[in-house]
């Protein structure tokens, strides 16, 4: 008799991904991540709060500069194709 296993989908987890990015930000030659003359930056979204990080890189620390109300939750947010 065969077993047949139902596949699952793996949803990654916000502190997953967190994680996994400022990974890439402590290993910038293994990356993609920005090179040391520019500001790195990350912006995180919980409900209707946008809020802007520093990354400092160095110490592996994120510092909360600034947080926005907007109208509606985010859920995803990318460049316009034109800019």
């Amino acid at each position: 008799m065969a077993v047949m296993e139902q596949s699952k989908s793996v949803a990654i987890q916000r502190r997953d991904f967190m994680a996994l990015l400022a990974g890439t930000m402590a290993t910038p030659r293994l990356s993609w991540a920005k090179s040391n003359d520019e500001r790195s930056v990350l912006y995180a979204a919980v409900g209707a709060e946008l809020a802007l990080y520093s990354v400092d890189e160095k110490a592996l620390t994120l510092t909360r500069d600034a947080v926005t109300q907007v109208p509606e939750a985010v859920q995803y947010v990318w460049y316009h194709p034109t800019k």
